[in-house]
């Protein structure tokens, strides 16, 4: 419901304004002062206050900044609005230029192409011995097993496998699970890995951190999740 100010020029306030009356008109509005209506309210009471008592500069000053702070909050907010805009759609570009080259992810799932390869990574917190590679393919079944041989740490160690079985030959295309084990302080251990991946597509949501990578025989992952992008 909108509220317009009325005049009365019969009575005159203790701060030597007009007093004001509120009059709702209309229905289906709300009660909240406009900047349009802030101003007309500010120029009406100039207009209309007592000429024996006029308006003090106090509050002629303190109605003037809460004027300019409403217009600098919406200039703010417009400002904000085309920021936002801005990062979406150089965001979305960025994401574009994904499609076809490869990302690192923390994860022992990795898709293998027709008599192609999957490289990733390690980063060992201490030196490992007898590190060995297992590969699996999904239906749990042990393709082969790479030595890797002992790990220094604190470091990062590349490994690939060539995408053939134990007896040297390739192994169908299809998504296998890597795992990697090796002995840490005298005790076996499972050692967190990462595998890269290509991207085949991307979908931009509306949030400004909503990319979806679809991965090439794998799924989507969110860009979030990805550690390094390569060619």
């Amino acid at each position: 419901m909108n509220i317009l100010p009325t005049i009365k020029n019969d009575t005159y306030n203790d701060a030597g304004l007009n007093s004001i009356e509120q009059t709702q008109v209309g229905t289906g509005g709300d009660n909240d002062l406009g900047q349009e209506e802030f101003l007309t309210l500010l120029t009406t009471q100039l207009a209309s206050q007592d000429p024996f008592k006029p308006m003090e500069n106090t509050d002629f000053i303190a109605q003037m900044a809460q004027f300019s702070s409403l217009e600098g909050i919406n200039d703010l907010t417009e400002s904000f609005e085309s920021l936002a805009s801005s990062l979406s759609s150089n965001q979305a570009l960025q994401a574009s230029s994904l499609v076809g080259r490869s990302v690192l992810m923390a994860t022992d799932v990795a898709f293998l192409p027709n008599e192609g390869f999957i490289s990733g990574n390690v980063n060992t917190e201490a030196p490992t011995q007898t590190a060995i590679l297992h590969v699996t393919n999904d239906s749990g079944e042990l393709v082969t097993s790479i030595e890797l041989g002992d790990l220094p740490g604190p470091e990062t160690v590349e490994f690939a496998w060539d995408g053939k079985d134990a007896e040297g030959e390739y192994v169908p295309a299809g998504a296998y699970q890597l795992r990697l084990e090796g002995n840490v302080n005298g005790e076996n251990v499972a050692i967190p890995i990462n595998l890269r991946a290509y991207v085949g597509s991307v979908n931009i949501q509306q949030g400004a951190s909503d990319i979806v990578l679809n991965l090439l025989g794998l799924g989507s992952v969110n860009l979030s999740q990805v550690q390094e992008i390569g060619l």
